[in-house]
């Protein structure tokens, strides 16, 4: 049976998180005085599909440096677990988590790169544009239906979760988390030793869902998605299961079988 490889802590991001979320904050309280006045004298049920939220494009330069940072620290932190110190592996994996941070920042907003471009990338997972005209289409739907009011209405939606501190925490959280499995993972696949990985679930997790899916799923290879669709832990917001790597044999051509846990 081949080793196992748990996934180091994350470590210097506290940071980070707190530039992330403060900023975040002072964006979304900003948003929600400009993006709700109009947003209400509407009035409609799909008025949140028509908002602009183009602004949001500028959080791209916001997440990407903080991404890359705890990226590139996961990714440099792996290899100096499995004792790769080779000069040609640590900077391929450092450009891959670099890679990771600019895309990734794009398509929190809903973008991708087109060369050195922003455009609208249809396919984007987890966009915070997105959830937030979902948000807000379920915050008018329900005032329609409740009779509120213009006024109360947009008293409801400046305060509601859309443009909160703790929204704002939750992203900063789940981003960074994603960043640090993402460099870990990258590092993995570089390494040419870890063959599979493997979902365990955190401790902290209490109800029946993706996560359960991918831990049943035992050891995948490397390169391979859970049967989520996903290729590593977080699942879900505030998801914080964890990765093991599993370090197998490689054949002459660089092939290999993870081994079953």
């Amino acid at each position: 049976q081949k080793k196992k490889l748990k996934m180091l802590p994350m470590t210097g991001a506290a940071k980070a998180q707190k530039h992330l979320a403060v900023t975040l904050t002072k964006f979304f309280k900003k948003q929600a005085r400009e993006i709700v006045p109009a947003y209400v004298k509407a009035m409609t049920k799909d008025a949140s599909d028509k908002l602009d939220l183009s602004d949001w494009e500028t959080l791209t330069v916001v997440f990407k440096p903080q991404l890359e940072a705890v990226a590139k620290r996961a990714a440099l932190q792996a290899l100096a677990q499995l004792d790769i110190t080779n000069e040609v592996t640590t900077e391929l994996v450092s450009e891959e988590a670099v890679a990771y941070a600019a895309d990734r920042a794009a398509e929190l907003v809903g973008m991708k790169w087109d060369g050195t471009k922003l455009v609208q990338n249809p396919n984007a997972e987890w966009a915070i544009t997105d959830s937030t005209r979902f948000m807000l289409k379920d915050s008018i739907e329900f005032g329609i239906r409740d009779g509120l009011s213009a006024d109360a209405l947009a008293d409801k939606l400046v305060d509601s979760y859309a443009f909160s501190e703790q929204r704002a925490h939750d992203i900063a959280q789940n981003e960074l988390n994603m960043a640090h499995i993402q460099g870990n993972l990258e590092a993995w696949k570089g390494s040419g030793v870890v063959t599979g990985k493997q979902s365990i679930l955190s401790s902290e997790h209490t109800e029946e869902d993706e996560c359960n899916q991918a831990a049943d799923d035992g050891v995948v290879p490397i390169d391979a998605l859970f049967s989520t669709g996903d290729d590593a832990p977080p699942f879900h917001s505030r998801c914080v299961c964890d990765l093991i790597a599993v370090l197998g044999d490689r054949n002459a051509s660089g092939e290999g079988t993870p081994d079953e846990a």
